[in-house]
């Protein structure tokens, strides 16, 4: 049986590669925007609060979150030039980003990456837009040093596959030498499996309904 996670995650994406299509909708507007992350966020809570120790059922997760992360690279990319509304758009791009290269992690760590020239395809592009949003400014050093070695990683681990990965990871090195960034084999860090967390038998499942009802005010921010 297709698994609902991701029979989900398709509805969603055909959902919004036809009102790409649609003339009569308007898919960069802000309302657009926010009304369709609005409709995918509870199912995407719900995602990622799942602890399965199966790998197969780990898989399709990282699949299911794989896509909808997709879904938002799509919904904010219009907006990159824009000069009011980059900053979110970027600031959303490179969470996007992050989170798929943590699923292609995630894959990994349970054996079930498959490598595919698609997935290749989708690694250069993420590449492509890493080097956007540390250009204008979104990535800290540090998680640029982080995202950018595990796309190094990645690519590293299609190479036997697919041997113009050879060339992808010289040309990414390139771009972080530029950078200032460190990237390589020597800098690699192991794909290990997230251990599971074992459910405490006294909490009757996780308490969504936290409360906010303290004043930002008085808060010390600096």
């Amino acid at each position: 049986m297709f698994p609902e996670c991701l029979a989900r995650s398709s509805f969603y994406t055909a959902k919004l590669l036809a009102d790409y299509g649609d003339p009569h909708v308007d898919t960069s507007s802000l309302a657009y925007i926010t009304a369709t992350e609005a409709a995918w966020m509870p199912h995407l809570r719900e995602m990622r609060h799942i602890s399965y120790r199966e790998s197969g059922q780990r898989a399709k997760l990282a699949w299911a979150q794989f896509r909808y992360n997709w879904l938002r690279i799509l919904l904010y990319l219009p907006h990159i030039g824009h000069e009011r509304l980059a900053p979110q758009a970027w600031a959303t791009i490179t969470r996007a980003v992050e989170q798929i290269m943590y699923s292609y992690s995630d894959l990994i760590s349970v054996n079930q990456l498959n490598p595919s020239w698609p997935q290749v395809q989708r690694l250069v592009v993420c590449g492509q837009l890493l080097i956007l949003a540390h250009d204008a400014g979104e990535l800290h050093r540090r998680e640029a040093q982080t995202l950018f070695q595990l796309l190094h990683d990645l690519l590293l681990k299609h190479q036997d596959t697919w041997p113009i990965c050879a060339e992808l990871i010289i040309g990414f090195k390139g771009v972080t030498h530029v950078f200032d960034l460190k990237v390589g084999p020597e800098h690699s860090v192991p794909f290990h499996a997230v251990d599971e967390v074992v459910a405490d038998p006294q909490v009757d499942g996780w308490p969504y309904a936290f409360g906010f009802d303290f004043d930002l005010s008085t808060f010390p921010f600096s």
